[in-house]
Formats: C-alpha cells, sequence, structure tokens
C-alpha cells in the first residue's frame, strides 16, 4: 500500500505543476503567489501520510484532499500576506483528482500470483503484488528521482534563479538562460556525480527548459 500511495502522490505532484502551469500561461488569470501552491502540495503530502499510517482506502484519500483542498483556499483567502488566487485554480486542481479518481475506480489491487503484473489505471506506473518467493520476483522500487526522468518537475529556488550548466560540475559553464523560481522543467537524466550542499548529497540532473538544456542539483528541484 505504501508504494501505491508514493506512486499516487507522484501523479498528485504532477497535477499540482500541471495547474500551476496553465495558471501561469492564462493571460486572463492573475497569476496565483508561488506559495499557494506550495501549501497544495504539503496539504497533498500530509494527506497521504495520514492515508497511509491510518491504514485508509484510496477512495478516502481523494476525499480529504478535497477537504484539504478546501481548507488551503479558505486559508488563503483570509492570509493578508498572500494574493487570493483565482478560484480556477482549486478548481482546476479538484478536477485533476476528479479525474485520477474516475481512472482508478474499480481498479483497487487484488492478491496475484508470483510476478504476474496488475494493470495500472492510466497516469500510474505498473504496480506489483506477489507472493513471498525468491527476491528476483520482487518489483524493482525505482529512486523518486530516476522515476522522474521524462516528466516535469518544479523547481524551488526559495526565490532567486538558478544557473544552466554545461556540465555536471560546478567548476562548468554556465547558459545564458537562467531558471526562475517555481519553474517548470523536464527531467532528462540523473548523473552519477554529486556534490554535498548544505551537509547534503545532491545529485546533478540534466533538465530541459525553454528550449535549452543544463545541470541543475537536484536541490533545487521539487521530486
Amino acid at each position: 500500500m505504501k508504494m501505491v500511495l508514493n506512486l499516487l502522490f507522484n501523479v498528485i505532484r504532477d497535477v499540482i505543476v500541471k495547474v500551476a502551469k496553465k495558471n501561469n500561461d492564462d493571460p486572463e488569470v492573475e497569476t496565483a503567489d508561488e506559495r499557494v501552491f506550495k501549501k497544495i502540495e504539503e496539504k497533498a503530502q500530509e494527506t497521504v501520510n495520514e492515508t497511509e499510517s491510518e491504514g485508509r482506502s484510496r477512495g478516502d484519500l481523494y476525499e480529504r484532499l478535497r477537504d484539504r483542498m478546501n481548507e488551503v483556499q479558505k486559508e488563503n483567502e483570509k492570509d493578508p500576506d498572500v494574493a487570493t488566487a483565482d478560484t480556477s485554480v482549486f478548481d482546476d486542481f479538484l478536477k485533476e483528482i476528479e479525474r485520477i479518481k474516475a481512472q482508478q475506480s474499480g481498479t483497487e489491487i487484488p492478491p496475484a500470483p508470483s510476478g504476474h503484473q496488475i494493470p495500472p489505471a492510466q497516469g500510474i506506473p505498473p504496480v506489483y503484488e506477489s507472493t513471498p518467493g525468491p527476491v528476483s520476483d520482487q518489483p524493482e522500487i525505482l529512486d523518486p528521482k530516476e522515476a522522474a526522468i521524462g516528466s516535469t518537475r518544479m523547481t524551488n529556488s526559495f526565490g532567486g534563479s538558478l544557473a544552466l550548466r554545461m556540465a555536471p560540475d560546478m567548476g562548468a559553464g554556465t547558459n545564458q538562460l537562467r531558471v526562475p523560481d517555481q519553474s517548470v522543467v523536464k527531467i532528462l537524466q540523473i548523473s552519477d556525480r554529486k556534490i554535498i550542499l548544505d551537509g547534503k548529497e545532491s545529485n546533478w540532473v540534466l533538465i530541459e527548459f525553454n528550449g535549452q538544456q543544463g545541470w541543475l542539483l537536484d536541490s533545487y528541484i521539487n521530486f
């Protein structure tokens, strides 16, 4: 169940990125404060964690997500420090969640013979359940970063912009194009090269942004 919820949270996070991009690209709607999307992601993560710890079903997860998004919207309306986001932001998010829920309807995973694949709902990677057996029969659980290759993620540079490096090295040259905070980027490759940043290991990630490719540290990408 934990693996399924982790995969589902990755799908929800992609939805947040999709809604943020739509909001940013719509000339008729004021662009919402980035803190609104951060709060939506935080609430979604809390909901997934609670669902897992309490042993709830995915159906409960969707209902709780709806309640949490209503909470975020009300908090946003009352917060004097954050501009009130257009209602379309929350409406679009809930529509996407309903779409995922509809795709998942009737697809709760039953026990299956060892090594057999359970067909997943569209947009969610295959999930395997098997009876105890040799390690080789167990599914490979991908690292969230590796699983993100080919999809989009949002940068998080705490208000600043990021330099795109020409190689996975701090001494490498940089592209003239800089990546603003809360930008949607496509993940192309995860390098084995790491550096220690603020006491933590950080991988180099090859990304594409506005038609340009370059390397960023994964510490500045929401995986």
